[in-house]
């Protein structure tokens, strides 16, 4: 791909600054033809539990990212309003996690699919991808027997790979899914089936 990165830095949980940052970016890309939104993953050694949840954890983890989210996709609606793009919303299978942190998080931000696709529909298609056990950092949570008992919850028989997760967003911002809105895939290897 003769595609270039651009990297702009600022705090997008701030209305102000998120608009900055997606007009640099967009500046510096060309335009702007896909957003994509990820929230809080479970993080090794730091457990969410619901009743010893504190306000500063739900801050950081919780409100900040998805106060960014919603920033980042207002400041970006207009430009992907010209280019016909697409917004993907990544975050976790909030069923089946055990870190309530990351669930609530993730199912907040995965909760904004349906109002963003009516409210830019219909130039900008929205989609969310719901990710259950993703990458080197998700087997590292693990030790062994917690690892063997989840991978027989997991009908494909494994943890998914980060590559699993990019095929998704891929397929959401191109062409291949011009007629999908609205939708979130879960990329979990069947384990929410179960």
């Amino acid at each position: 791909s003769d595609a270039v990165p651009a990297l702009v830095r600022g705090d997008v949980g701030e209305w102000s600054e998120a608009q900055r940052v997606v007009e640099r970016a967009a500046e510096a890309l060309g335009g702007l033809d896909a957003l994509v939104l990820h929230a809080t993953e479970p993080l090794p050694g730091r457990s969410g539990h619901f009743e010893t949840l504190t306000e500063s954890a739900w801050a950081e983890r919780g409100e900040d990212p998805l106060r960014a989210a919603l920033a980042c996709a207002r400041a970006a609606a207009p430009l992907l309003r010209r280019h016909e793009g697409a917004v993907v919303l990544v975050g976790a299978v909030g069923a089946h996690t055990r870190d309530d942190l990351a669930a609530l998080a993730g199912g907040a931000l995965l909760g904004l699919v349906a109002p963003l696709a009516r409210a830019l529909a219909p130039e900008v298609r929205v989609n969310g991808v719901a990710l259950g056990a993703v990458g080197a950092e998700a087997r590292d949570a693990l030790d062994a027997s917690d690892e063997r008992h989840r991978l027989e919850q997991v009908p494909l028989g494994r943890l998914g790979q980060p590559e699993d997760a990019a095929a998704a967003v891929l397929f959401f911002v191109s062409a291949d899914a011009s007629f999908i809105t609205g939708h979130t895939l879960v990329v979990d290897g069947g384990r929410s089936v179960l």
